[in-house]
């Protein structure tokens, strides 16, 4: 059985909001007591940009995002695929983390700047979809074969090695960690895809043109699938490698 997890409410392609939301994790980055948070979004971003690279050339994306432009302007999909890293991979986990910083942990890095930069992020990535949705409600904006197994064998992995090294961090990390996992999932997950469901900007189909919705089951499996494991786990996994990697350099 094949899935495909459809992002719809595209604006045709353009990149524009990408940039901006990666300049608001800059700014969160630069404007902390600390340079945990730039270090994190380099890191994330170049690790994301492979796994962009890698799914452009396997074939496993389809739709707009596969026709990148940045207002107007086409844009070479290696570019884009870097662009794609830096918002989608370094961006989306410093929301996950800046949330459980700032509003549950209530971290000292959390400046009055990094506050108002993860606000502009959230508004840069959420507003724009529920904007889009309205706006160009039947475009499809991004095709992944959620299926396929690259894919799948990546994030099993992992998860399964986030897991495992969150159990050897010290314990103020592995809060953080465990934090970006159980409340964000439901929030910026299993919440936020639930949402664009109902907007009709997200769900699952059968088919790689994304056009046919596949039945109700499978759609909640699969927007539940990607939701909890490959939003909320996978960026709590790349956290946590990144809390291992500043132990040994």
């Amino acid at each position: 059985m094949t899935l495909y997890i459809i992002r719809g409410a595209g604006f045709g392609g353009d990149y524009i909001h990408k940039i901006i939301w990666s300049l608001f994790c800059l700014l969160a980055g630069l404007t902390s007591t600390s340079r945990e948070y730039l270090e994190i979004f380099l890191f994330t971003s170049g690790i994301w940009s492979i796994f962009e690279v890698l799914a452009w050339t396997t074939g496993m994306r389809g739709g707009e995002v596969i026709k990148p432009n940045l207002m107007g302007l086409t844009l070479h999909p290696l570019i884009a695929a870097f662009l794609r890293g830096l918002s989608e991979g370094g961006g989306f986990t410093l929301i996950h983390l800046l949330f459980v910083d700032c509003y549950i942990i209530e971290s000292k890095q959390c400046t009055t700047w990094v506050h108002w930069s993860w606000i502009g992020m959230n508004i840069a990535l959420f507003g724009v979809d529920v904007i889009a949705s309205i706006y160009y409600p039947n475009s499809i904006s991004s095709v992944r074969d959620m299926t396929a197994p690259a894919s799948f064998r990546f994030v099993c992995f992992l998860v399964i090695l986030g897991g495992l090294v969150t159990y050897t961090l010290p314990k103020y990390q592995a809060l953080r960690i465990w934090n970006c996992v159980v409340p964000t999932t439901w929030i910026f997950g299993v919440g936020w895809n639930a949402l664009l469901y109902f907007l009709g900007a997200r769900w699952v189909s059968n088919k790689k043109d994304g056009l046919s919705k596949a039945p109700p089951l499978q759609q909640i499996a699969g927007l539940f699938f990607d939701g909890f494991f490959e939003v909320s786990a996978v960026y709590a996994s790349l956290i946590a490698l990144y809390f291992a990697s500043t132990q040994f350099f």
